[in-house]
């Protein structure tokens, strides 16, 4: 063998090298992009049935005798989504909040309880007395607490 066919196979077999690392890195980038596309659309349904959870919340809260047809079905149709999604436990104790609108802090851990379902270790620490809530007067009759 002379040094022209050496230097020829040995250019192939570094040729060769380099494609099959390519090749390597190709999969191991696609790997991880598809990963990182996988939590992220879990990420997003998540987001969407959170955003469920919290317009109907919204709606039964204040559900009034003389609301729209269109209010009762809206409220129906997420109650019902909700019935699908949540397990027995978290569904209870919502409709058990809701039910109950003078009793907040049921409403508050029924909500909360479905913030860690839905977020799991990512739910952080925020708990029944970090939920803000909106309603007449509420703050009204409280000291103002300096900042």
């Amino acid at each position: 063998m002379n040094w022209g066919e050496l230097a020829t196979i040995t250019a192939l077999a570094y040729a060769g090298a380099l494609y099959i690392l390519k090749l390597v890195v190709e999969a191991a980038v696609n790997q991880r992009f598809d990963k990182a596309l996988e939590d992220y659309r879990l990420e997003l349904k998540i987001r969407e049935q959170a955003v469920s959870i919290a317009t109907y919340a919204a709606i039964a809260h204040d559900l009034k005798a003389d609301d729209s047809r269109e209010t009762y079905q809206k409220a129906n149709e997420l109650s019902w989504q909700l019935f699908l999604l949540l397990p027995e436990d978290i569904y209870k104790k919502l409709g058990n909040g809701l039910i109950h609108v003078h009793d907040r802090e049921q409403l508050v851990h029924a909500l909360t309880d479905v913030r860690r379902m839905l977020l799991g270790e990512k739910a952080g620490s925020l708990g029944p007395d970090n939920i803000i809530v909106h309603a007449p007067n509420i703050g009204r009759t409280q000291p103002t607490i300096p900042i």
